[in-house]
């Protein structure tokens, strides 16, 4: 079915902590900005997201001579620029037809500036107000019998809707996941922060074991489950125990409450755990909120390399909550 099975290379970059440029593109697009300000973090890997098209093109010589590599791009890079509309799960058979292309043009620029993994969501299911709803029913009641019987009606609901959206986005899997093969990429399924999002844990499942063999692997993101674990969907540790085996990279940042893209060492994520259960070979990517000062972001990056120096020969430690 594909064009040969993509793996992860193993080389000195896996064990790179990488940064996402999403922390300093929406405030820039001119590439000489965009890596003096990596240099001031001192990072030496990036996933590119949120990146323009000719911003792309400058940077694809400037970071090679700056001794930055490129690990991953977050689907769509460069962004596509037209006002048309991009969604997996449309109604309209060509807009999904966009949506794909868009993501084989993601996987070819991966290619050419030598990333291993292109990082992508499948949109949703049709809920969004009614998640919001319940979240914001949490984040003021608390785990309430009230918010509990909401809970289940909202999981009900999910499943009962979930299966037209779902069936579209994998319809469009395949074929990007035969560009992933031919280009010798691999494709992440990132963990979603809203309820109604593709994929959900239980999808995530259903499509690993459906495309088993292809380039297809699971990004995680360490704030996206901690939002779900602070509506009590799913836990943290329960998700990344479930599919340890198939993460390829992961997204750090911290945490609390509802809020998320924290700098790691500023919430209430107990990374040190989370980090025991990340594979070496897994790109690790600091993802950040835009509008972080530099030195910010420079000493959550040294945060988390002690972190992973700690982290490598222990078991996994407890994930209860810092105070």
């Amino acid at each position: 079915m594909y064009a040969g099975e993509s793996k992860p290379k193993e080389d000195r970059q896996t064990t790179l902590l990488s940064l996402s440029t999403a922390a300093i593109a929406s405030r820039t697009d001119k590439a000489e900005e965009i890596v003096v300000w990596l240099e001031k973090v001192g990072v030496r890997a990036v996933e590119l997201n949120g990146i323009k098209e000719h911003t792309y093109q400058e940077l694809r010589s400037l970071l090679p001579r700056a001794g930055i590599s490129v690990l991953s791009l977050h689907n769509f890079c460069p962004v596509p620029d037209t006002s048309d509309t991009f969604l997996f799960i449309s109604d309209d058979p060509d807009e999904r037809l966009r949506a794909v292309r868009a993501t084989i043009n993601t996987l070819r620029s991966a290619a050419e500036v030598g990333a291993r993994v292109v990082v992508c969501h499948l949109d949703y299911v049709p809920l969004q107000k009614e998640v919001e709803e319940f979240a914001d029913r949490c984040g003021v009641e608390g785990d309430t019998a009230g918010v509990k019987a909401a809970r289940e009606r909202l999981k009900k609901l999910r499943q009962e809707k979930a299966v037209p959206y779902l069936d579209r986005a994998l319809l469009c899997l395949d074929p990007i996941l035969d560009a992933a093969a031919r280009l010798g990429m691999m494709v992440g399924l990132e963990t979603r922060c809203g309820y109604h999002e593709i994929p959900s844990p239980e999808e995530l499942g259903l499509i690993l074991e459906k495309f088993a063999g292809a380039p297809l692997g699971y990004w995680h993101d360490v704030g996206h489950a901690h939002h779900l674990e602070f509506l009590g969907l799913y836990r943290q540790e329960e998700l990344l125990k479930r599919y340890q085996d198939a993460i390829i990279g992961v997204h750090l940042h911290d945490a609390r409450g509802g809020r998320d893209h924290l700098p790691p060492g500023t919430g209430e994520v107990d990374l040190a755990a989370v980090l025991t259960r990340i594979p070496s070979e897994a790109i690790k990517t600091v993802e950040v909120a835009e509008a972080q000062d530099a030195s910010i972001v420079r000493k959550s990056l040294e945060y988390l390399s002690n972190l992973l120096q700690s982290a490598r020969g222990k078991e996994l430690g407890s994930f209860r909550r810092r105070s």
